[in-house]
């Protein structure tokens, strides 16, 4: 009876059982929104020998269309998750800590789509299988869920050449900041770069001879924000993409002001998205999906595109 009974699965003791696996699979779970916050896979089918080329343009059509649905069904399904993720918050005393990092970026980009949804799917409507031939033409109306893959990269790409125009815009209108900030010397300006600039990489002048830095984001103080000067201000916000897009379409250079609410708004989420992965698990348990995107929002989008994970894991930490 023995050598025919089948063999027994044995039940490792939760004291002998690695530890490091089962802490890497919580954390994940806390870091990382669901599958459905994503587009879902695109299969777009190869064009077969002599296949009539509207013919095939029609059912690569259809495919689009089956990820267009697929990528909604995400985004109801995402909207019920939100919608009782709030409901909890509501029910709880201590909003702040009730959410995982992971349940406080669901609610938060489950909200942004569902406003761009309307548009959506009534462009839809309307063009059915033809709507991936504007679709990537009108990126800030398409959900997240519902963006392909060559969209992605193209808003990834606009975003790094839109903040590396703007950057070239600060230094060549170096000296006009710098007369803005009549009150601030050349030497009072040089110590706040040095202040606010990676240390680790030499500043190669002084005043108005300085070049373009790279600004570390989490080593401005939120409340230090009103104490920058023109000059790292409009580096940093060009860094962080802490201004409308509206500002570079009239060629007028934002208002003080304007800067520093955009910018404390920028590092207040990004503070906190810091803490919350710090508090979860860290960033070597954040998805390669959420790597690229945490990158993208700390301005790091030179080093998302055509990046390894192993890359842009480095650049994160």
């Amino acid at each position: 009876q023995l050598v025919s009974r089948p063999p027994t699965k044995l039940s490792v003791p939760a004291t002998l059982a690695s530890p490091s696996t089962a802490t890497v699979v919580k954390a994940s779970e806390k870091l990382n929104p669901p599958p459905e916050t994503y587009p879902p896979e695109l299969n777009v089918p190869a064009r077969k020998a002599g296949q009539f080329y509207l013919k095939y343009l029609y059912h690569a059509g259809k495919a689009y269309v089956d990820f267009y649905k697929g990528g909604i069904g995400n985004l109801r399904a995402t909207a019920r998750l939100a919608k009782s993720l709030r409901e909890k918050a509501e029910a709880h005393p201590d909003r702040q800590s009730i959410f995982t990092r992971a349940e406080w970026q669901i609610v938060k980009r489950s909200r942004a789509d569902k406003l761009r949804l309307p548009v959506f799917g009534l462009i839809l409507l309307v063009l059915g299988e033809w709507t991936p031939l504007i679709a990537i033409y009108i990126t800030p109306v398409i959900p997240e869920a519902c963006r392909i893959p060559a969209q992605v990269k193209r808003t990834l790409r606009k975003a790094e050449e839109k903040r590396n125009s703007r950057r070239r815009w600060v230094v060549m209108n170096m000296e006009k900041l710098f007369a803005r900030d009549r009150e601030v010397s050349e030497t009072q300006m040089n110590e706040q770069m040095r202040t606010w600039t990676d240390t680790s990489k030499p500043l190669t002048g002084t005043g108005s001879g300085l070049q373009l830095q790279e600004i570390i984001p989490r080593s401005v103080p939120v409340d230090h924000v009103a104490k920058l000067h023109l000059y790292p201000l409009f580096l940093l916000s060009s860094k962080l993409d802490a201004y409308s897009r509206i500002w570079d379409l009239v060629n007028i250079m934002p208002p003080k002001a304007v800067l520093q609410w955009g910018l404390r708004r920028r590092l207040e989420y990004l503070n906190k998205d810091d803490s919350m992965i710090t508090r979860d698990g860290g960033h070597h348990a954040l998805s390669a999906k959420e790597v690229a995107r945490a990158c993208a929002e700390r301005g790091l989008g030179s080093h998302v595109l055509d990046r390894s994970e192993a890359d842009m894991r480095r650049d994160l930490a």
